[in-house]
C-alpha cells in the first residue's frame, strides 16, 4: 500500500496510508472552514460597528458645522 507524507511542523513529516491521510486532510479542511466562518462572522460584526460609528461621527460633524455657521452668521449680523 502506498504511503503519503504530510507536514505537521516545518521539517517534521508523518507517513500515513491513503485512508488515514484522506481522513486527516478531511478533518483539516473542516477545521479551516469552520475557522473561516468564525472570522467572517467577526469581520461582518466589526464592519457593522464601524459603519455605526462613522454615521454617528458624520451626524456630530454636521451639527458642529451648523453651529459654527450659525455663530459666524450671528457674529457678522451683530457687527453690522
Amino acid at each position: 500500500m502506498a504511503l503519503y507524507l504530510h507536514t505537521f511542523f516545518p521539517r517534521y513529516y508523518v507517513e500515513k496510508e491513503r485512508p488515514a491521510a484522506t481522513e486527516y486532510f478531511s478533518k483539516k479542511v473542516k477545521y479551516v472552514s469552520e475557522q473561516m466562518e468564525k472570522v467572517q462572522a467577526l469581520a461582518s460584526e466589526k464592519m457593522k460597528v464601524r459603519e455605526a460609528v462613522a454615521e454617528v461621527m458624520e451626524v456630530k460633524l454636521q451639527q458642529q458645522f451648523a453651529q459654527q455657521r450659525a455663530a459666524t452668521a450671528s457674529a457678522s449680523t451683530s457687527s453690522s
